[in-house]
């Protein structure tokens, strides 16, 4: 028996992905987004410029068969988490450190 082929012309696929982040304490636009979660990026003035701020609860279940977990995210600018998180942060009694990634 031979194999009898036909070609098929399939539509394009469309998918909804995030273009920016919005700061959720001063309202300014990132410009751009990536990684997960979804973080903004508040610097492209360089091509290998990266400014990201990342703030998220992953909470949840994970067992062998599947996770069960839910992700609770803020999204902060740069200069929000500069000016106003870092101050009120320090007021509480923490401190945030700088480390050098792996």
């Amino acid at each position: 028996m031979a194999k009898m082929l036909k070609q098929v012309t399939r539509p394009a696929q469309t998918e909804t992905v995030i273009d920016h982040i919005v700061c959720e304490l001063c309202g300014k636009h990132s410009v751009g987004a990536r990684g997960y979660p979804k973080c903004g990026q508040w610097d492209n003035s360089h091509y290998a410029s990266i400014d990201e701020v990342v703030i998220y609860r992953h909470k949840g279940n994970i067992y062998p068969e599947g996770d069960f977990t839910q992700w609770q995210i803020l999204d902060i600018c740069a200069e929000c988490w500069e000016s106003k998180l870092l101050p009120w942060f320090a007021e509480m009694g923490g401190k945030a450190r700088l480390e050098e990634p792996d």
